[in-house]
């Protein structure tokens, strides 16, 4: 699943193995994503969608994800699946992206 770009640069890039270092909550991460990466964000539900329609399981989901670069647990992190987690990165990525700017 190399065509999921958007998703692949939040996994390899903003919660990778090293994302607890640099950014020390995951949804700081998430938001440094959708603040670094303009081209990629709007996509991200997308890929999201694509993602887990294409896994038969959560263990196949956690597999792909791994694949692209997660190094976040999210399971161990105390989300039941990983496709829950993954909508709800979706959901705050859409709410950071439709958020009017600060006045």
């Amino acid at each position: 699943m190399s065509d999921l770009e958007s998703l692949d640069q939040l996994l390899s890039g903003y919660l990778n193995e090293d994302w607890y270092l640099e950014y020390g909550d995951p949804w700081v991460a998430v938001e440094a994503f959708v603040r670094e990466e303009p081209d990629y964000a709007p996509s991200l539900r997308t890929d999201v969608q694509r993602a887990m329609a294409a896994a038969d399981s959560d263990l196949e989901l956690e597999r792909c994800l791994d694949s692209l670069g997660l190094g976040y647990a999210a399971t161990t992190a105390g989300w039941d699946t990983y496709r829950n987690w993954l909508v709800a990165v979706a959901d705050r990525v859409e709410e950071l992206l439709h958020k009017s700017p600060a006045a």
